[in-house]
């Protein structure tokens, strides 16, 4: 069955964690519909960044945000001590895999809205 955390910090960590993956997945599926948007790539001068792109890239700012505040709460709770090991793993991966993508995009110079 589905376990609860009794630790308020858990909660916070689980919570921030589920957000931070939802947010991701929204950046990514807005950035590709902007991108697919364009068309023809010779366009990409003249109706870019599309209105959705620049969605994408402000949920990419958000989603960076919440990969901090994920990780710094996923450290907190790792002290807390109530989560199981496959637990305590899932959630590592998880901020770990978040923590990964915002490192790339940052250093794509994605994160922010150098495009303008």
């Amino acid at each position: 069955g589905r376990h609860l955390s009794s630790n308020p910090a858990e909660r916070r960590a689980a919570w921030l964690t589920g957000t931070m993956s939802t947010v991701w997945l929204i950046a990514m599926l807005l950035m590709a519909v902007g991108m697919m948007s364009i068309g023809d790539p010779r366009n990409i001068f003249f109706n870019f960044p599309s209105p959705v792109f620049q969605a994408g890239l402000w949920a990419i700012l958000l989603a960076v945000v919440f990969t901090v505040l994920a990780a710094a709460f996923t450290l907190v709770a790792l002290g807390s001590g109530t989560w199981t090991l496959r637990r305590r793993i899932r959630h590592v991966v998880v901020v770990a895999a978040g923590c990964v993508t915002a490192w790339i995009l940052w250093t794509l110079n994605a994160v922010g809205f150098n495009y303008f």
